[in-house]
């Protein structure tokens, strides 16, 4: 079963990840598989029921692999991971943040305040 075989036995990426974003990761992808499961669970017979089930199969392969600081990411996984980390960005107003941080710290740097 992959989640068992987080590296797939194909080509690896190992990771370096630190305690903090380890936990936030897990706990994020915990969620989000959590999410598809409980539509699994409440739908059975939906027609994105497949879908769903894949993608459930596709998020515990991630926690695994994060969990064994390595993983073989195959397409799925690593869209999945780019449309979470898309979503979090649009959530968080990412680029207003990174804008608004720069402004400042420009203006403290020009006027000799750190």
């Amino acid at each position: 079963m992959a989640s068992d075989n987080p590296t797939g036995g194909g080509g690896t990426v190992a990771l370096d990840l630190t305690d903090e974003q380890r936990r936030f990761l897990l706990c994020t992808l915990r969620y989000c598989r959590a999410g598809r499961e409980d539509d699994l669970r409440t739908h059975p017979d939906h027609p994105n029921a497949g879908r769903w089930r894949t993608v459930a199969d596709a998020y515990r392969r991630v926690i695994a692999g994060i969990e064994a600081d390595e993983i073989a990411p195959d397409d799925l996984v690593r869209r999945l991971v780019r449309e979470l980390a898309d979503a979090s960005d649009r959530e968080e107003e990412y680029e207003r943040v990174v804008f608004e941080h720069d402004a400042l710290a420009a203006l403290c740097e020009q006027i000799g305040a750190g």
